[in-house]
């Protein structure tokens, strides 16, 4: 499988995790210390969550609150190392059973077959701009060593 392929098959897997709401296979796809940028959300756990740890952390408080996730991709663009992903979610309250959508992009970078980076972005054409400039925004405009 050629690089772009197998990395949009990677992407593909840890959505599927997650909508089995398998954190360790989802956690699987990323490397040991991998960078979950999640500052740009609206609600209660935006932050940057850095290791596995702190990512298990992360998605056992996320489905403390949501009962049911659902992560539909609907486009993916690839450029280099990285995968941008125009994303439809379905949520549901675990404790109001209230249901709603949103969608949005999200970028992956990866190094090797792992995920090293996520970026969460409100919207997909925040996403688009950031994989084309490779500038700032982008999931891979900082020094992975330090």
């Amino acid at each position: 499988m050629a690089g772009a392929e197998a990395n949009v098959t990677v992407v593909r897997q840890v959505y599927d995790a997650l909508n089995r709401r398998d954190a360790e296979a989802a956690l699987a796809a990323f490397d040991p210390g991998a960078e979950l940028d999640w500052s740009s959300a609206i609600g209660p756990y935006k932050g940057v969550y850095k290791g596995g740890e702190e990512g298990r952390g992360f998605l056992a408080g996320v489905w403390d609150l949501v009962e049911q996730a659902t992560f539909d991709l609907e486009e993916t663009v690839e450029a280099g190392e990285q995968v941008a992903v125009r994303v439809r979610v379905r949520l549901r309250g675990a404790a109001s059973g209230a249901e709603t959508e949103a969608s949005g992009g999200h970028l992956f970078a990866l190094r090797g077959g792992k995920v090293i980076r996520f970026r969460l972005f409100q919207t997909w054409e925040e996403a688009l701009e950031a994989i084309k400039s490779g500038g700032p925004g982008s999931v891979d405009d900082r020094d992975l060593t330090g």
